[in-house]
């Protein structure tokens, strides 16, 4: 088969088969998405019943659609679907997705041209930006362009997981929404975002892989070059496996085996899809690179409560806290209220000046024993402290040589800290509990990495 090329997904031209002007139907979104993420090349829909969708002209065929088509996106009925590959492969088109379902199982797609689906939602790029997709997800508007890459063989799951990610601070680099990949398949997919040069992690919602071989083979590729997998594996009872069969047409695989070909090759694995999206938040908070994390964890919290709710959750998941040495002590002490009690987790208390309560931060920060610092902040100070609070810590990550991770616990009063922060890129916890599970993940992957890389 062709391999996927990158060029094929930043397109000159993409041809819509089936455009529609209902923005009801599967054939108008790509559409009304590729136009508001600011697509930059040519679109051209192609239904003989119209002259024009919107502001872009309609062609009867695909053969009377002008110069450049590199991608073509087929939304039609499931008989129309074999000439419409036919007529890609006539254009010189390189590769289509289909986005119908229901397509037969005998389907072939011609000689030379790479196909995606069926019943596949598309793909996007952020950094284009390409939205070649009809996943609601976009109705958010422009995807930040960021580290993360996304594979989902469900659509609508993975539209599900992109939302959270983004809603959480997290930028996307391509996310592809594959169907039921009787073509191209999750091992293609892989391979792409691995010579992605920005990728720096790939989130995987698997239900079944056609060539297990390939893909494990791919996995120790992305372990050597030091870009983290984050895996959810769907169809893991024997009846979920009977419904990813019907979904996609493929076999699940035995769970336990799964398991230790994952455990083996670097794979970490989510149990839920809030853990999919926790640890992408750790492991996204540097560009392209997994956080650097050797374990020893400091926690700054305004919070009595908060900071016995951290030692007891490290203490349970085995994460190491420090004490600070006694130059970090010292230097703690005219910051801080005169009773304050200077330990790890540190519980400043409240009615501390904003700008003593980030020095005091930076400080612990900067202690050689702390490897990764968790700010806890809880409903303290109300909506309009926490929002200062977030535009500092905003500032004071982006000069701290080290991870800094927020935790807010307020419920509604952290909206507006919460909104500076995604709209600021700044990834962010809404439980003590999901980040300190996510920072254990990330301990052990890079524990078994530095084994691994061991001569």
């Amino acid at each position: 088969m062709t391999r996927l090329r990158p060029e094929l997904l930043r397109p000159r031209g993409i041809a819509v088969l089936g455009a529609s002007g209902d923005p009801e139907r599967l054939g108008h979104r790509p559409l009304k998405y590729l136009a508001a993420t600011g697509f930059a090349g040519a679109v051209y829909p192609v239904n003989p019943r119209r002259e024009r969708i919107g502001d872009l002209r309609c062609y009867p065929d695909l053969a009377s659609v002008p110069d450049p088509v590199d991608l073509a996106l087929i939304s039609l009925a499931a008989d129309q679907v074999p000439g419409a590959l036919n007529a890609c492969a006539a254009r010189g088109v390189g590769m289509a997705v289909i986005l119908s379902a229901d397509l037969p199982p005998d389907l072939r797609p011609p000689e030379g041209l790479l196909v995606m689906g069926p019943n596949s939602m598309g793909f996007l790029d952020a950094h284009a930006p390409v939205a070649a997709t009809w996943n609601s997800t976009l109705d958010l508007g422009t995807v930040r362009a960021g580290s993360v890459g996304l594979i989902a063989q469900s659509g609508g799951l993975g539209g599900a997981v992109l939302n959270r990610l983004l809603d959480r601070g997290i930028g996307i680099s391509q996310a592809f929404f594959s169907g039921e990949e009787r073509f191209l398949d999750t091992c293609d997919l892989l391979e792409l975002l691995l010579d992605d040069a920005a990728t720096g992690l790939i989130v995987l919602l698997v239900e079944g892989l056609r060539r297990p071989t390939r893909f494990l083979e791919l996995a120790r590729r992305a372990r050597e070059r030091e870009v983290p997998l984050i895996a959810f594996k769907l169809a893991r009872s024997p009846r979920s496996a009977v419904a990813a069969l019907a979904h996609t047409g493929m076999l699940a695989g035995r769970r336990r085996v799964q398991q230790a070909a994952f455990r083996q090759v670097g794979i970490v694995e989510a149990e839920t899809l809030d853990v999919v999206v926790d640890l992408a938040v750790v492991f996204a908070q540097t560009p392209a690179k997994p956080t650097p994390f050797g374990g020893r964890l400091a926690v700054f919290t305004t919070s009595g409560g908060a900071a016995i709710l951290a030692q007891d959750v490290c203490d349970s998941l085995g994460l190491e806290l420090p004490p600070p040495s006694a130059e970090t002590v010292e230097a703690l002490r005219p910051l801080l209220h005169p009773w304050t009690p200077i330990a790890n987790p540190l519980d400043v208390g409240a009615g501390l000046p904003e700008g003593d309560l980030l020095r005091a931060l930076a400080t612990l920060a900067a202690d050689p024993r702390i490897d990764v610092v968790v700010s806890i902040n809880t409903m303290i100070g109300g909506r309009a402290k926490l929002a200062e609070r977030a535009r500092g810590l905003l500032d004071l990550a982006a000069e701290l040589p080290k991870p800094l991770l927020t935790c807010w616990l307020g419920g509604s009063l952290s909206e507006e800290a919460l909104t500076i922060l995604r709209d600021a890129g700044r990834p962010h916890f809404l439980s003590v509990e999901a980040c300190l599970g996510a920072l254990r993940a990330a301990r052990e992957y890079h524990r078994r990495r530095s084994l691994w890389i061991s001569p």
